[in-house]
Order: C-alpha cells, then sequence, then structure tokens
C-alpha cells in the first residue's frame, strides 16, 4: 500500500503500477489461478459424490445413490491443462440477441403456411387434390423444419463467425467448457467447439419446437397477422417464466420450458437433476426429452387438424 500512485512510471505497462496490477490480475493471475486449482476443486466434489455413494447404499436411497454415482463420473478426472484467455468465449456463450432475431424470422415465415390458403380460398380445393390433404401437410412441415433449421444454424454461425474475428475464438477452443469460470460446474464434458456445436443444435431444436406451436394455431386462423402475434407472446411469456425459474429452486419446470433449450448455458452450464419416475435424469436430459414428447405430439396435432383444416372450424 505504499506504492506510488504517479502516472508515466518507467518500466510499467500501463505507465501506472496501480493499472498493471489490476491488468495482470484480471487476464492472468485470477484465470491461471482458476485454471490451477480446478482440478482440486472438481476432486472435492468427486470424493464428496463418493461419500455419498456409500451413505446413499446403506440408507438403500436407490435414487441418491445413482445421483451420486453420475456426479462422481461426471467430475472424475476434471482438469485444465492448458491456459487461454476465455473473455471472448465468455461473450459469445452469453449472447442472446440472435435468438430474437431468428425467432421472429422464423414466426413470420412459418405464421403464413395454412392462413395464406384460407385467404386465397385454396384451402377448399386442396383436399381434393390428388398431391393435397396429407401430402401436402407433410411437405409444409418438412419445409417448415428445414427453414426453421437453416435460419438458427445460420444466425449461431454468424455469432461464431463474427465473435472469432472480434476475440479469435479459434485459440482455446480446445478447452473444457469448465475452463469458464462461471460454469464451473458444467453437466457436460465437451471442449469449448463442441459445446458451441451442441448449443447451435439445441437452440435450433427449441426454435422448430416453437415454430410447431405457431403452425399448429395458423390452422385455426384466416389471418397471418394472428398466429405471428400469438408465437411473439407465446415466447415473451415463456422467457420470462424461464429467466425467473432457471434461476430458482424449481428446476423441473425450468427444464419444461421450451426456452431453455435455446439458452444452453442454463441447461449445460449447472448440474441439476430432475426426478423422473426414480430415475435421476440431468436437466439437459430431461428438458431434451420432453422437448421430444411435445414436437411429437404438435405435429400428430398438426396431422389431425391440417389434413381437413377447411371442413372444420370457423375463420378467425
Amino acid at each position: 500500500m505504499t506504492a506510488t500512485s504517479a502516472v508515466g512510471v518507467e518500466g510499467t505497462l500501463t505507465g501506472n503500477i496501480w493499472s498493471d496490477r489490476n491488468l495482470l490480475s484480471r487476464y492472468y493471475i485470477n484465470p491461471m489461478q482458476y485454471c490451477y486449482t480446478y482440478r482440486n476443486f472438481a476432486m472435492k466434489i468427486y470424493l464428496k459424490a463418493r461419500e455419498n455413494v456409500e451413505l446413499f447404499t446403506d440408507l438403500e436411497n436407490r435414487y441418491e445413490e445413482i445421483k451420486n454415482q453420475r456426479i462422481a463420473i461426471l467430475y472424475s478426472g476434471r482438469q485444465i491443462n492448458s491456459f487461454y484467455s476465455t473473455e471472448g468465449w465468455l461473450y459469445f456463450l452469453y449472447y442472446d440477441f440472435s435468438i430474437i432475431l431468428a425467432l421472429l424470422l422464423c414466426l413470420y415465415g412459418v405464421s403464413q403456411i395454412f392462413t395464406l390458403e384460407k385467404e386465397s380460398g385454396m384451402d377448399r380445393l386442396l383436399p381434393t387434390s390428388r398431391n393435397g390433404g396429407r401430402r401436402t401437410v407433410v411437405a409444409k412441415l418438412i419445409a417448415s423444419t428445414l427453414f426453421t433449421m437453416g435460419v438458427s444454424l445460420w444466425f449461431s454461425a454468424t455469432d461464431y463467425i463474427t465473435f472469432s474475428i472480434l476475440f479469435d475464438l479459434r485459440s482455446g477452443a480446445g478447452l473444457p467448457i469448465y475452463a469458464i469460470e462461471n460454469l464451473a460446474y458444467a453437466s457436460v464434458n465437451l471442449s469449448l467447439w463442441q459445446y458451441a456445436l451442441v448449443n447451435a443444435l439445441g437452440r435450433a431444436f427449441g426454435l422448430w419446437i416453437f415454430s410447431l406451436v405457431v403452425i399448429l394455431i395458423s390452422i385455426f386462423c384466416h389471418h397471418s397477422l394472428i398466429p405471428l402475434t400469438a408465437g411473439v407472446a407465446i415466447f415473451l411469456s415463456l422467457a420470462l417464466t424461464g429467466a425467473y425459474w432457471n434461476y430458482s429452486s424449481h428446476v423441473c419446470l425450468a427444464v419444461l420450458n421450451p426456452y431453455s433449450l435455446m439458452v444452453g448455458r442454463l441447461l449445460y452450464g449447472r448440474t441439476k437433476f430432475v426426478n423422473l419416475a426414480g430415475i435421476p435424469l440431468l436437466s439437459w436430459e430431461t428438458a431434451l426429452l420432453f422437448a421430444t414428447m411435445v414436437g411429437l405430439c404438435l405435429i400428430l396435432l398438426i396431422f389431425r387438424f391440417g389434413c381437413n383444416s377447411a371442413l372444420k372450424g370457423g375463420r378467425m
């Protein structure tokens, strides 16, 4: 505490010794200390999990026994062998604005799949066509899926390229995901580039679920604005509730929200479990399972009401 506060001191990096201290602490000392000590951190979790396995085995608590076995396997052998700056990766993994852009574009595209036919009166002629009815619905589902996946992956690729140009993400891409301190409790043992790919695929899957909801709504609507507005309202409500539930103790409610798939760090960045019929499933496993079931149900409903939508219900 007796160092000089003068500016322009010879031999310093920034001209001031306090600025040098802050610079080195933020970008070198603290990150290197985290990387060096993470092995001990993970080892403590591993050993505690092994103790819990023995304890719950004696107590005949099968659920907690399996849960702690999975935790022990997950944290076993974790260590960070290299040091790179991960600040760029941190900004990239926490960047969510492109989700809104991709969602709006996807909703605008799929909201007109059935409504345009009703506006032109073609919905009454298609069921009489040889390739109408079920074949038309299949074609619409395939086209909407390709469109939604393509838009989502395009935005994800654009984000990665942009951040790579700004922060050079290639350096350190092989580091494990837990090399970022905010993701120390990550529930996956993936490298940063692998996690970026998984996150992009999960975001596309989540957007596809939203698109199916909008398509189902559009079957009963006559104007494209109604399903588009309904889709935006549903997304906003799920995003607000998802942000609240993901930072609370309501793990089950959080993973059942399709919004969680679009923000991967909330699923993969923490080790949390859901009790599914006595089986401990990681939060991201539960989210993918539930989203797949919801997607299949939505497809069946679209087939049920989409093949003869002109003969059932009124116009909106």
